[in-house]
């Protein structure tokens, strides 16, 4: 068993699920497959940030780096 910060972890979970799919939060998720063959990209790093600060943590930045999402958010 390995024990230390979860961050990352939380983050994926919330990037991956769907709404709905969190039974004490059913709002709560970011669902990022459905924003996969959309072209607004600004929308999917709203709800990125928007989901990661209702969770809780401090959002510093959101953005896209050569095709790839890069988050710096922490609890």
């Amino acid at each position: 068993m390995v024990i230390g910060r979860s961050d990352e972890q939380h983050q994926e979970l919330l990037l991956m699920t769907n709404k709905g799919e969190w039974k004490e939060k059913p709002t709560m998720a970011v669902g990022l497959a459905g924003y996969l063959k959309d072209d607004d990209v600004n929308a999917a790093l709203a709800e990125i940030k928007q989901e990661f600060e209702r969770d809780g943590m401090e959002v510093k930045y959101v953005g896209f780096n050569n095709d790839k999402i890069e988050i710096n958010a922490s609890y």
